[in-house]
């Protein structure tokens, strides 16, 4: 072989030979090589005003080889509960590049994120006034075209960059709940006899939201119960289970208040005890209630919150007075890490009660003091 033969054969090596840091648009790519597309699910949290354009918007790209890097554009808008610039802050994590994210003046966003593996967390945290964060993490899943289109080895068509999506999902609206459980001291006092019985009893909470308008409109639901008397002043007469149930409609009317958000609420009340002899107690007591409620963040950023309730009695509607009812005031702090997937809160509940039947001719009041945790997710 000539010298002329050797650099020829050299040159098109190298004008042919495939270079990892060649990227490849996935709509460049020909129909022989294989395909990989994305799919982007909520995993836990909520951002409030969050929206994220899923399937038709996420674009792949990949180089030569299973060691090239992939890429996936995500697309959304981020509408913050504040509009004032500067309130409010979208950032990724660390761990996936970091940083803030960039947005439009209508608050359009579009970032490349890293895909290494088949499956993999994407964390998006919004920050506000005081602290205040709200937290989304997402499961970004590697397909492939065969994956999600098992009836044909042709791989579906998929938009090119500038392609719009059709319909954006919401990934930042939808329920959260909360669970709970503490100890709770009862004083229970009718009017007959002067009957007073004090009892110290595990207690359990479930409580859910679901978010109407992000920011400002929400509706939820709580319900409680005495799980186990771990201790009865009366060795005649056997404990009595509480148990409650809550519904709300909140209107968040200041969102940053002195680093508070303020809300206010109304919807209906339940109560009830269960004696199991039935040798006292009043049963069944219904009305409206009505809740002030303030969400904070100490200057750790962990959460606090507050709330105070009355709720007006009864038995007969038509008997309602302002002297039957209960007022209420409660209290929680974050005690885990502020950015912890599964907040845990320490909470504290005081309630006074007093109802007057009419048709018993008996009357009623209870006073409860519970101390409890409560895991949020």
């Amino acid at each position: 072989m000539n010298g002329r033969a050797v650099l020829l054969l050299v040159f098109f090596s190298a004008i042919s030979w495939p270079s990892k840091a060649d990227i490849v648009p996935l709509a460049e790519q020909s129909p022989e090589e294989p395909r990989s597309y994305a799919e982007l699910t909520k995993k836990w949290g909520y951002i409030r005003g969050l929206e994220l354009f899923t399937d038709e918007s996420l674009i792949v790209e990949y180089g030569h080889g299973p060691a090239a890097p992939r890429m996936v554009e995500i697309h959304g808008t981020y509408r913050a509960p504040d509009p004032t610039p500067g309130f409010w802050t979208l950032m990724r994590s660390e761990r996936d590049g970091g940083g803030k994210v960039s947005l439009s003046p209508s608050g359009e966003f579009t970032f490349e994120f890293p895909v290494e593996n088949e499956s993999q967390e994407l964390e998006l945290t919004a920050i506000g006034p005081g602290g205040l964060t709200e937290s989304l993490t997402l499961e970004v899943r590697m397909a492939s075209a065969n994956d999600l289109n098992p009836e044909t080895t042709e791989a579906p068509k998929k938009p090119t960059r500038k392609a719009k999506p059709r319909k954006p999902q919401l990934l930042s609206r939808g329920w959260s709940f909360n669970v709970g459980t503490g100890l709770a001291h009862f004083d229970y006092r009718e009017d007959l006899d002067d009957f007073k019985i004090s009892t110290l009893a595990q207690v359990a909470n479930l409580g859910a939201s679901y978010e109407l308008v992000p920011g400002t409109l929400d509706l939820g639901g709580s319900a409680f119960v005495t799980l186990y008397t771990l201790a009865n002043s009366s060795a005649d007469f056997e404990s009595a289970r509480y148990v409650g149930l809550n519904g709300r409609l909140s209107y968040h009317f200041l969102r940053d208040f002195a680093g508070q958000d303020l809300s206010i609420g109304v919807g209906p009340y339940y109560w009830d005890m269960i004696v199991p002899d039935q040798s006292y107690g009043i049963r069944s007591l219904l009305g409206p209630q009505f809740f002030l409620a303030t969400r904070a963040v100490h200057a750790d950023a962990r959460t606090m919150y507050a709330y105070i309730k009355v709720a007006p009695i009864t038995d007969d509607f038509s008997q309602l007075k302002a002297s039957n009812r209960e007022l209420a005031f409660g209290a929680g702090y974050q005690l885990n890490a502020p950015a912890a997937k599964y907040p845990l809160l320490l909470t504290l509940d005081l309630s006074d009660a007093r109802f007057f039947s009419q048709t018993a001719g008996n009357g009623m009041e209870l006073k409860s003091c519970s101390l409890g945790v409560q895991v949020a997710f």
